[in-house]
């Protein structure tokens, strides 16, 4: 255990003079900082992004390319602001405790082993755009429906197991971003759709035709979010080996890039 803490030592040690270079050095990044972070990241991490940091409902952070940078002062800024359009929230840690998690997961991403995929990213292409019908409902880079949520970015922000998951059991996690509403007004008008947005007078949603409709809420009768998803599993519709290529071609996806 002593080897492998200051084998992670020297690691981040590099990584900061690296970050020295741009005035943004990393002030703790002892062993005993790092376990400090580790202790910090399981307390508030673990939930999204996993134990080991290779991800779930949150991307995986040993990857070296990670979406939103991977220098440290990047992690200091996810970390502190959150990442909008996402799950991910801003946390507020003193300085110290915020610079000790960022030493923590450095030692992740440059010691971690490269994360395996087992299909094939091409096959998997082929199947999301037919035999999978997945363009019906969701899109990539601008690409597909509109009723499921935005692909673009999904390997960037889902680990593989988490992506399987979803394919086989839909239901088993719909982000509160994703979920369905239904509304009635006073007049007994029914309403269904996504939620694009919402103030403090009205609700906009997406119908399954796409259309937008626009509520006022003084209208309103009931309204209520769906916890469940509309999506359809996949289990016995493809085979083991075809699903392993869907996840690699989802787990593919970083962006208009196409990052690997």
């Amino acid at each position: 255990m002593k080897l492998l803490v200051a084998l992670l030592f020297m690691t981040v040690s590099a990584a900061a003079q690296g970050d020295q270079r741009d005035g943004n050095a990393n002030p703790y990044t002892t062993p005993e900082d790092i376990a400090a972070g580790g202790r910090i990241f399981r307390s508030h991490c673990l939930g999204c992004h996993g134990r080991d940091g290779t991800g779930g409902r949150g991307p995986n952070l040993t990857r070296l390319d990670l979406h939103s940078g991977g220098t440290d002062q990047d992690l200091v800024t996810t970390i502190s602001n959150g990442i909008s359009g996402t799950e991910m929230p801003f946390f507020f840690f003193n300085g110290k405790q915020l610079w000790q998690l960022v030493a923590f997961v450095q030692s992740l991403r440059h010691s971690s082993p490269p994360l395996r995929v087992k299909g094939n990213p091409e096959a998997g292409a082929a199947l999301f755009h037919g035999k999978g019908g997945c363009l019906k409902c969701h899109r990539v880079n601008g690409e597909g429906g509109r009723l499921g949520p935005d692909l673009t970015e999904v390997g960037a922000r889902r680990s593989p197991d988490h992506l399987t998951v979803s394919l086989l059991d839909p239901g088993r996690y719909v982000s509160p971003l994703d979920r369905k509403v239904f509304a009635i007004t006073q007049d007994g008008k029914r309403f269904s759709g996504i939620r694009l947005n919402e103030d403090t007078y009205s609700l906009q949603l997406l119908d399954s035709n796409e259309k937008l409709i626009a509520i006022p809420k003084e209208e309103l009768k009931e309204y209520r979010l769906d916890k469940g998803s509309s999506m359809p599993s996949y289990k016995g519709l493809l085979s083991p080996g075809e699903l392993d290529d869907l996840v690699a071609y989802l787990y593919s996806l970083r962006g208009k890039e196409n990052r690997q």
